[in-house]
């Protein structure tokens, strides 16, 4: 059954009696893939299995974060002897001195876990599965468990330096690589030893290549095979099993179900690297700017923070000097600046730098560097779209700070438009025009640019597009028109006025029945702009407000639980003797980790029935109803707790969080093994 066969025919019956139909037309065809599930008995999860799903939490994290804080110890304890004033130098320049030492301290800190962890990661594929082969397994089974490991731990180490050199990292972790590959740093490979690319393959933005799936309830393992000068474009699958052949390529927003031959028209998402030249001597001192002014109040804090008496030389002593009460309140304020006044700055750089140096993008042929550079740039100091997405969340994602952002940054942007709270990912910020009461949906991507032409695209006037869609350059959305969730929209195609569209089939959308009655003023415009609904609508200086005060607390992840680490070292750090210093470290940073999780966990369901309560399923529109309002509110609360809940994907854990949130879900069940971005709200 095709997607757009679901929404013709609607109920159970009628999906029915359709499939019969096709049934009489459809020849049996032989198995693409080479192993074959058959229906398993249920197997419910045991409890060895799932204690060993909660290393991660109770061992591997707390570790990290002892090993962490402690390697800074230790650098601040190696270099105090190399890198000190003075006694009878002046007071300003021991203060500097020892700033300078505490900001080394830091680089050398960081630059050495970016590079141990994702050796560890590396090791732990290895002592782990050792090499993945073909063939089914029961889920929740001894292979299931270590699989789960390994990739939980892959995404807890990340890949540090080797994200520049990923077909070495792919490599070392047992994929066969062939010469001149290029895989896109967002695309998902896993299941490394069951995947071969041959030469010149590429793998484009947000694509998936990884050779698990699950059927019959079981956990089936297949091999793939991406073929010489292959490509899989932007946002495609590649199936497991399945092999792109030697110069075929999968079309954007696709799946190895529909390869096709030769290679790609063109080659959209892909940022390209300018010249040395203008990298060297633009690219990288305006980035370096960028760093250097979004860090300052950081800087300042640690320059306060340097003014102390910093003489200890043992590692105990190390720690009991940053657990002082003064020490804490510095960090706390610099994590304060790192949550709002960082992205702040960063954004207002790229801003002034995007004006001012790299210049406007135009529609036409891009055939020099400067294009390229533009590109490159605003890709590195946007942070791939996270920076935007990170200021608008502190003033309300959904509202219209965001349409001052993109507008700031050079797109034509209308009013009352609802932004998704995952942002967008484009760079070509000057070719976007967007009309009034356009709703977006989550994890869309907009691409005005391909290998060698920019084009505009616009989106008109009450337009909608859910989520994943794919809008690439030249594409058109006319008035009160409708994309449904993964929608591609091809180059130059044009949607009509009051169409609907879905899906993506031989890289084309799927057009449906136009919805009746569609209106330009969409429910959000009429009660959150227009103040026309029947219940009060906060206003924008509310959301702004919130999610300042909030955005500090609702990073929960690691400098949150290292502040917590030295709050629990101050109050009980000093009665402990220096011999057994590093147990009572991990015995600290394994508490701190569970009543972390724990108190965040209980204040997610808390806000869950004080917020929403029980839902029933209904209609509830923004002017008529309080719930898109009170929905929102819960999304913010929901953040904070989204680390520790990522944790638990494809655990039994997992489904009882969500059986204490209300949902009613049968045994055996799992859910998000391989991970996802937004879970179920």
């Amino acid at each position: 059954l095709a997607v757009q066969d679901l929404l013709y025919h609607r109920t159970a019956r009628a999906i029915a009696e359709h499939a019969q139909k096709l049934r009489k037309h459809v020849r049996p065809q032989k198995d693409i893939t080479k192993v074959v599930s058959k229906p398993a008995p249920l197997r419910l999860p045991g409890m060895a299995g799932t204690v060993a799903q909660m290393l991660p939490k109770l061992l591997v994290l707390p570790l990290r974060s002892v090993f962490s804080i402690t390697l800074f110890m230790l650098y601040k304890v190696w270099l105090n002897p190399y890198i000190r004033a003075a006694p009878t130098d002046p007071k300003h320049v021991q203060v500097w001195m020892q700033a300078f030492r505490l900001m080394l301290c830091v680089k050398l800190w960081l630059m050495t876990m970016h590079v141990i962890m994702p050796i560890c990661g590396i090791c732990s594929k290895w002592l782990l599965i050792g090499r993945y082969t073909e063939g089914t397994h029961g889920m929740w089974g001894g292979m299931y468990v270590r699989w789960w490991l390994v990739d939980v731990l892959l995404d807890i180490c990340g890949r540090g330096p080797f994200k520049d050199f990923l077909p070495l990292y792919y490599w070392l972790l047992g994929a066969k690589i062939g010469r001149g590959v290029s895989i896109d740093a967002s695309a998902k490979i896993c299941e490394f030893d069951l995947l071969t690319f041959g030469d010149g393959a590429i793998v484009g933005p947000r694509a998936t290549v990884r050779g698990f799936r699950v059927g019959c309830s079981q956990m089936v393992l297949q091999r793939i095979r991406v073929g010489e000068q292959a490509e899989v474009c932007v946002g495609s699958i590649v199936v497991p099993g399945h092999e792109v052949p030697d110069g075929c390529h999968i079309g954007p927003q696709s799946s190895s179900h529909d390869t096709v031959q030769g290679p790609p028209p063109h080659r959209y998402g892909a940022i390209l690297d300018p010249n040395c030249f203008l990298k060297y001597a633009v690219g990288y001192p305006l980035g370096i700017l960028q760093t250097v002014l979004m860090h300052m109040p950081t800087v300042m804090l640690l320059i306060v923070l340097s003014k102390g008496n910093w003489s200890a030389t043992t590692l105990d002593s190390v720690w009991l000097e940053f657990a002082h009460p003064k020490c804490i309140l510095i960090l706390t304020l610099a994590k304060i600046c790192g949550s709002t006044l960082t992205p702040i700055l960063a954004l207002a750089v790229a801003i002034i730098i995007k004006r001012l140096v790299l210049g406007r993008f135009v529609p036409g042929k891009q055939a020099g560097q400067w294009a390229s550079l533009q590109s490159w740039l605003l890709h590195w100091m946007l942070n791939g779209g996270g920076l935007v997405r990170e200021v608008s969340s502190l003033f309300g994602a959904h509202f219209q700070a965001t349409s001052w952002i993109y507008r700031a940054l050079g797109a034509k942007i209308g009013e009352r438009i609802y932004w998704p709270g995952t942002g967008i990912a484009f760079y070509e910020f000057d070719l976007l025009e967007v009309g009034d009461d356009v709703v977006f949906g989550s994890r869309s991507r907009i691409i005005c640019r391909s290998d060698d032409t920019c084009k505009p695209v616009k989106i008109g006037a009450g337009a909608m597009l859910a989520d994943h869609c794919l809008l690439l350059p030249g594409s058109s959305l006319g008035r009160n028109c409708m994309l449904g969730s993964g929608t591609i929209g091809p180059e130059d195609w044009t949607f009509a006025p009051g169409s609907t569209w879905v899906g993506s089939q031989h890289g084309r959308p799927l057009q449906l029945p136009p919805v009746a009655g569609s209106q330009q003023l969409k429910p959000f415009g009429r009660a959150f702009h227009k103040r026309e609904a029947n219940y009060f609508v906060w206003p924008l200086s509310f959301h702004v407000l919130f999610n300042f005060c909030w955005a500090p607390l609702a990073d929960s992840g690691e400098k949150q639980i290292y502040l917590l680490i030295l709050l629990a070292v101050a109050k009980t750090g000093r009665f402990i003797p220096a011999e057994h210093f590093l147990e009572y470290l991990f015995f600290v940073a394994l508490s701190v980790h569970v009543l972390h999780a724990m108190a965040w966990m209980g204040f997610d369901l808390a806000t869950e029935q004080l917020i929403i309560g029980t839902r029933v399923p209904g209609r509830y529109n923004w002017d008529e109803s309080s719930y898109c309002q009170r929905w929102l509110l819960r999304r913010i609360f929901q953040k904070s707790s989204r680390g520790v809940i990522s944790c638990m994907r494809g655990t039994p854990l997992l489904c009882s969080w969500f059986r204490a949130c209300g949902a009613h879900i049968g045994r055996g069940v799992c859910l998000y093994p391989t991970g996802t971005d937004l879970m179920m709200t």
